[in-house]
């Protein structure tokens, strides 16, 4: 009998409530949902209980962090991209630092890409380092253009 393997999206739901800086036990408290409940929800051999998306969202953001929304887009044929807060009062120095994390981001995405290639075969493993690291350009991208949309005369 051949085991099936767990999906990405299978994975995060479980890792959202198991490896999060909250216990499940203390999400259980946060979150209004019993323990067994929860852990039942996120079970990845459990086909029949599920992570509302209500509960996905509060968990996500009890949690502070975004892998399982991640997953979902992944799987949607889409990327997740978070919009950089608080940058309405943009300096010259903010712009100008924006610009070098944004570069040495994509300096990384390089160094990814080359590793994969030494190789002469590309990995599962391999894949997923390079597309955090261009996630991660995209959004060093975002983060520059909201801040010279901030400095922007003709709004």
């Amino acid at each position: 009998m051949s085991q099936k393997s767990i999906s990405d999206l299978d994975q995060a739901k479980h890792d959202i409530v198991h490896k999060g800086k909250f216990t499940a036990t203390e999400l259980s408290e946060l979150t209004d949902i019993g323990y067994g409940t929860l852990c039942n929800k996120v079970h990845t051999k459990s086909p029949n209980h599920f992570l509302m998306v209500d509960e996905a969202i509060k968990i996500q953001k009890i949690q502070d962090v975004r892998f399982l929304i991640e997953a979902e887009c992944h799987d949607l044929g889409g990327v997740y991209i978070e919009i950089p807060e608080e940058i309405h009062n943009t300096s010259d120095v903010d712009l100008i630092a924006s610009w070098a994390a944004w570069h040495k981001d994509t300096a990384e995405t390089g160094t990814a890409i080359s590793e994969a290639l030494k190789c002469k075969r590309i990995t599962k493993d391999h894949l997923k380092k390079i597309r955090k690291e261009m996630f991660e350009d995209f959004q060093r991208e975002l983060e520059l253009y909201h801040r010279m949309e901030a400095l922007c005369d003709d709004k």
